[in-house]
């Protein structure tokens, strides 16, 4: 691993967990019943949300047995890329739908960005090791 992936790596692991952080810090914002309707919105969403991963865990292993190690690189970024996509997509809708307050959403929506940031630069620094 090089020394710019390293920094990537480091990098993507700093802004998940200020982007963790960032939503613990929004859930502070809701009341009790505004909690109350949050948890109950995404519940199906947590009973399902690992099934995506595992099925991406899956297809990663078995490409990475039969495919250069360049073009399974870009699928893992371009799957990983339309997980995240996809997820954030329905998250946003469902926010939208529950009526939430706009602070709430404000804050949550920097959250993820500082996540997506990270995602970018370890992505970026990652390409670089197959240059």
């Amino acid at each position: 691993m090089s020394t710019l992936s390293t920094i990537g790596l480091i990098s993507f692991l700093i802004c998940l967990f200020l982007g963790r952080f960032l939503n613990e810090k929004a859930l502070q914002v809701l009341n009790k019943d505004e909690k109350i309707k949050l948890m109950d919105g995404f519940s199906k969403m947590r009973k399902y949300n690992l099934i995506p991963i595992i099925i991406f865990t899956i297809l990663i292993i078995l490409l990475g047995r039969t495919l250069q190690p360049v073009t399974n690189f870009i699928i893992f970024i371009l799957l990983w890329i339309i997980l995240i996509a996809v997820t954030h997509m329905f998250l946003f809708s469902k926010l939208k739908s529950l009526q939430l307050s706009d602070k709430y959403i404000k804050k949550i929506v920097l959250a993820q960005i500082i996540k997506f940031l990270g995602v970018g630069i370890f992505i970026v620094a990652s390409i670089s090791y197959y240059l």
